[in-house]
């Protein structure tokens, strides 16, 4: 198995799947997988919050914090997009 073989197991295959699915729940409009994106990311910033409320008991700093820490980590590009 050569770099090229992981390269497209690791890197291509689950963007590829990824987008596929999307096309078969949204066609091809762009706006209806941003509407899930937004979504996930709502998601996770939300489940980020509750988690440091219940290790803190501090709303206020928590809030600040998840938000903070999400808007963040959303710039970071972890894998580039294919579509």
């Amino acid at each position: 198995m050569g770099l090229e073989d992981i390269l497209l197991r690791e890197l291509v295959a689950p963007h590829w799947i990824s987008y596929m699915t999307a096309v078969q729940l949204f066609g091809v409009s762009p706006s209806d997988m941003h509407a899930v994106n937004v979504a996930l990311h709502a998601l996770t910033a939300l489940l980020l919050f509750l988690a440091l409320v219940r290790m803190t008991r501090q709303p206020w700093r928590c809030a600040l914090v998840a938000s903070v820490v999400r808007f963040a980590a959303a710039a970071c590009p972890i894998r580039g997009v294919d579509f």
